[in-house]
């Protein structure tokens, strides 16, 4: 009668590769999701006085916990309150749990009081087969250097 226990032998040897793997890499994946950040981001930099700090903004130090969407939402309110000459929040959809989804505008007081006319500018380089080129010209003389970071937990 031939023995019904199964031992690592029976093993096919991409499976027992795969269970070495993930058992190596589960401390690195604990050690990962525990650890706190230990650099300081504002090294070097000194705030403006009563500009609120990130556990203000927050409710927690960074770190310490996952801030959820309206943990977020609070915090960059916050940042528009306290800044209301420097950033600005724009609305552009509601996820499918209705939450409103937005972005930030962070600048110059001088840049974002001139947010319309840049908007417009960018449309005009963006569609130049729209304008003569005069146009597209002088919107590529007046625009100023712009960029567009884009993070979420989805890449």
């Amino acid at each position: 009668m031939r023995s019904t226990k199964r031992s690592h032998k029976n093993l096919p040897l991409p499976a027992a590769l795969a269970v070495l793997a993930l058992v190596s890499f589960l401390p690195l994946t604990i050690a990962a999701q525990t650890a706190r950040p230990d650099v300081d981001f504002r090294a070097g930099y000194d705030a403006r006085p009563g500009a609120p700090t990130i556990e203000a903004l927050l409710g927690h130090a960074m770190g310490d916990a996952i801030s959820d969407p309206d943990e977020l939402t609070r915090a960059f309110d916050g940042l528009v309150d306290a800044f209301p000459d420097r950033v600005r929040k724009i609305p552009y959809a509601r996820s499918w749990q209705g939450r409103e989804l937005f972005y930030l505008v962070i600048g110059t007081p001088e840049r974002v009081a001139a947010l319309d006319a840049i908007r417009a500018d960018i449309r005009v380089i963006a569609r130049p087969d729209r304008h003569d080129a005069s146009a597209v010209e002088a919107a590529l003389e007046r625009v100023p250097g712009t960029v567009w970071l884009s993070h979420s937990v989805h890449g």
